[in-house]
């Protein structure tokens, strides 16, 4: 992993220093301190150049999980029927991308770097997803992923305090890292998509794996096509 000064991620960005230094401490960028400056890791600046391409608001989180839910056969409770409608007809109007990027806040995603006890006490406190997901070969088939999940990496769901599962796996904060802890929105009855086929497939998304990404990408241009 290479890391940028903060001079170079303002470059990247198109922004000033000051305001990286405003992303380092509102948790949107992560510093590594190297002597006396502080770095950031380019993995994760690349991911918020991704997601500066696409500007305008993002859906709320009970938008965001209503609309994975449609995407996966069923009703959703989460919202009304008039905005059910609504949302139905929009997910018919995009591509994977888009909704992607519209469902960014359907959960708070921490990495970090975990050992490999780490990484299997971990696997205990979290809902698979992602990457951790198609561990099972079936659904390793479903999404052309067969041979490619890995021991090395979790990625799951935590209701868990998240101070806890760091605790007891002992992960240390790292952009780049083998660890993705996902919590879910406070008041949103969910657990019940976990593990689905949309849920998934955008979660796939965020790797930073190209053939992952592509793979999740696909599953949900097939299931949008269905709407």
């Amino acid at each position: 992993m290479d890391f940028l000064t903060t001079v170079e991620v303002a470059q990247r960005l198109g922004v000033s220093p000051r305001e990286v230094r405003r992303l380092a401490t509102t948790g949107v960028l992560t510093p590594v301190k190297i002597g006396t400056s502080w770095t950031f890791s380019d993995t994760e600046v690349y991911r918020l150049q991704r997601q500066a391409r696409h500007p305008g608001r993002l859906w709320s989180a009970r938008t965001a999980w209503a609309a994975l839910e449609l995407l996966g056969g069923a009703s959703t409770e989460l919202i009304d029927q008039p905005r059910r409608s609504r949302l139905l007809a929009r997910l018919r109007a995009l591509e994977p991308q888009q909704l992607h990027r519209l469902a960014g806040k359907r959960t708070e995603v921490h990495r970090f770097h975990a050992s490999d006890r780490g990484l299997s006490r971990l696997s205990r406190f979290v809902s698979p997803t992602g990457i951790s997901a198609v561990a099972d070969q079936a659904t390793a088939q479903r999404f052309g992923l067969a041979g490619v999940a890995s021991e090395k990496r979790v990625d799951g769901y935590t209701r868990v305090d998240l101070t806890i599962v760091v605790e007891k796996c002992r992960l240390v904060p790292d952009a780049a890292g083998n660890a993705t802890v996902r919590q879910l929105p406070e008041g949103l009855a969910v657990d019940h998509l976990l593990g689905t086929a949309p849920v998934v497939a955008i979660d796939l998304m965020d790797s930073d794996d190209v053939r992952e990404r592509g793979s999740g990408r696909d599953r949900l241009k097939e299931l949008l096509d269905g709407v």
